[in-house]
């Protein structure tokens, strides 16, 4: 039933975290383990969003015990949760040390989901944060193949996003301006009303990078007219403004 509600929408994911929490409880008295830690890491997941921080890591903590009781064969997908709790907030050593435990973990496994895809992204992230931008590159690359191998538009929109601001901090804008035109016209159109500006907005930073002010103009009048039809993340308005 929770997933019939938005984690997007803030009154959705309230009854979205209480419906999860209802599934959680009753997981907790059946023998099925398996199921009650996956209850437990998307709840763990579902409080992160929500901004319910003192939750997070407590529930983390009884999933990846829970996993672990049965021997569960991958932990990567609890790993990167915990990767993305102290990368939020700032101890970007400990969620880079997360992170390679869950690439580890994923490529043992032979990963190669979507799930392989975020690992990738977030690693990337990381490394961005902890001023080491040129390896970052290879993890967003790999993250980037394998959103075009599944035809998912947002991740592939989402990771573009990332190296974008990569290449920008790195001073290597045709680079990245290479990268956006290699990627197929049709994966960069978006499926969740969240994205609809990012092609835009990496062309119009791209070119206002390179000193060709006058073509950022014409993208920033594509976003304005996107912003009126989709409801888009603040961080992204944030970005554009």
């Amino acid at each position: 039933l929770s997933d019939y509600y938005r984690y997007t929408d803030r009154t959705e994911l309230v009854e979205k975290i209480r419906l999860v929490e209802l599934a959680v409880q009753y997981f907790a008295q059946t023998k099925h383990v398996d199921v009650y830690a996956n209850s437990v890491k998307y709840l763990a997941d579902l409080y992160e969003i929500n901004g319910q921080g003192s939750k997070v890591l407590e529930t983390l903590n009884l999933s990846l015990k829970l996993y672990q009781s049965i021997h569960y064969p991958t932990l990567a997908r609890v790993y990167v949760l915990y990767n993305r709790y102290y990368y939020l907030r700032g101890n970007y050593k400990l969620a880079l040390d997360y992170c390679l435990m869950a690439l580890k973990d994923a490529e043992r496994a032979g990963d190669t989901t979507l799930s392989y895809c975020q690992i990738n992204n977030y690693m990337a992230i990381t490394l961005c944060h902890l001023k080491e931008r040129e390896r970052a590159t290879g993890y967003y690359k790999i993250a980037l193949q394998i959103a075009e191998k599944y035809n998912a538009n947002r991740d592939v929109l989402l990771v573009m996003n990332n190296m974008v601001r990569n290449y920008i901090e790195l001073k290597k804008p045709q680079e990245a301006l290479e990268l956006m035109k290699g990627i197929p016209k049709a994966m960069l159109v978006s499926t969740s009303d969240e994205d609809y500006i990012l092609s835009s907005l990496c062309y119009a930073s791209l070119y206002f990078e390179m000193k060709k002010f006058t073509v950022p103009g014409i993208y920033c009048n594509q976003i304005l007219n996107l912003i009126k039809l989709h409801m888009h993340r603040a961080q992204v308005l944030n970005d554009f403004y």
